[in-house]
């Protein structure tokens, strides 16, 4: 059994909430909507099946690569790593003395060149999609990109009270 906090964020959410519409401080102390819990740590899923000197041999592997991955990688980069004693030191609540947000792809994706290829598909699906709506904005008959919909077209009323759409 495994002990640790867990903080209810929803709770703290709601509180600050509660306290902005009265017009009181925000000021909230950090475990005031933390309780304690256990759980029961478990084998991965597909692994479930494993016996356990077998799981054991997995995740030493998949360390093995992690390390081996970031090492390739500051070889490549020449970054260093922090080292133990900065990691202990560090305040895990700390943030950047300076942040520069940068707008939000479109995708993500862990290839540039994804990106691009799935930028390119999405440019094209929207060009359709806009020659398709002109067309039919024109009277034309119009072919909208393949798991689209049409715009939906203005709400006319009949002579006689009754709903309908544009005549054909």
């Amino acid at each position: 059994m495994v002990r640790g906090k867990w903080f209810d964020r929803t709770a703290e959410y709601e509180h600050r909430r509660r306290l902005r519409r009265r017009g009181e401080a925000e000021r909230i102390e950090r475990t005031e909507h933390a309780e304690a819990t256990k759980f029961k740590l478990g084998p991965l899923p597909p692994w479930r099946h494993l016996p356990k000197v077998e799981r054991q041999r997995l995740a030493t592997e998949l360390a093995r690569e992690c390390e081996a991955e970031g090492h390739a990688l500051r070889h490549k980069t020449g970054k260093r790593c922090l080292g133990v004693r900065k990691i202990l030191r560090a305040d895990p609540h700390d943030q950047p003395a300076s942040f520069r947000p940068t707008p939000r792809p479109r995708f993500h994706a862990i290839d540039p060149a994804v990106r691009v290829a799935l930028e390119k598909e999405y440019r094209r699906f929207a060009d359709a999609y806009r020659d398709a709506t002109a067309d039919l904005l024109a009277g034309r008959k119009a072919r909208f990109p393949a798991h689209s919909f049409p715009r939906p077209m203005p709400f006319w009323r009949g002579k006689a009270g009754n709903a309908r759409g544009p005549d054909p």
